[in-house]
């Protein structure tokens, strides 16, 4: 799974190793830099992100399935609720200029992101049983 972002002025990559469990992303915007490290086996994910104006940090314990974002950036608000046991993921973020919109069924493993930021559009495709991801 390798997703590439380029925004205004800054670069995101995320690895993952779906065999081994492991991913990590790592975010260079203008001010600020986010890693999040997992480690699936243990089921516990750590997210820590200083933006110009807010903070987000993200908890996901994969054995009681629940997961929190939040972040408050300079225009908008993100929300992030995860019920792993019943497989539903679901993002919503305004910025400045775009929305995103993440939807995941971890049961049947599909991922959809859809972003449209200033200059582009992301899609993400994950199948987590055959542990591929593709990016168009």
């Amino acid at each position: 799974m390798i997703d590439s972002v380029v925004m205004k002025t800054g670069h995101m990559i995320d690895s993952v190793v779906m065999k081994t469990g492991h991913i990590i992303d790592s975010v260079v915007m203008k001010t600020v830099h986010m890693i999040d490290s997992v480690v699936m086996k243990t089921g516990h994910m750590i997210d820590s992100v200083v933006m110009k104006t807010g903070h987000m940090i993200d908890s996901v314990v994969m054995k009681t399935g629940h997961m929190v974002d939040s972040v408050v950036m300079k225009t908008g608000h993100m929300i992030d609720s995860v019920v792993m046991k019943t497989g539903h993921m679901i993002d919503s973020v305004v910025m400045k200029t775009g929305h995103m919109i993440d939807s995941v069924v971890m049961k049947t493993g599909h991922m959809i992101d859809s972003v449209v930021m200033k200059t582009g559009h992301m899609i993400d495709s994950v199948v987590m049983k055959t542990g591929h991801m593709t990016v168009w």
